[in-house]
């Protein structure tokens, strides 16, 4: 992946983080953590692999993982 791809996802995340308040953006996030864990753990059982989709479900996952965890340290 380019750094200038991941670049791109870490602005977006941090745009998204920006606005409203701490506990919603929490929310929204764990939410939203919450779905691409269902969706990797559903693409992960299916019985035929789509690598790329598992690769895609995978890295959303971990940027969300990522963006929970710079909120939870935001709100000590």
């Amino acid at each position: 992946m380019s750094f200038e791809a991941t670049g791109d996802r870490w602005q977006a995340a941090a745009t998204s983080a920006s606005s409203g308040t701490m506990a919603d953006r929490w929310r929204i996030t764990t939410r939203q953590w919450l779905e691409a864990k269902a969706e990797y753990r559903a693409l992960y059982d299916a019985e035929i692999t789509n690598v790329a989709a598992l690769r895609k479900a995978a890295q959303k996952l971990h940027d969300l993982g990522q963006l929970r965890k710079v909120l939870a340290g935001s709100a000590g």
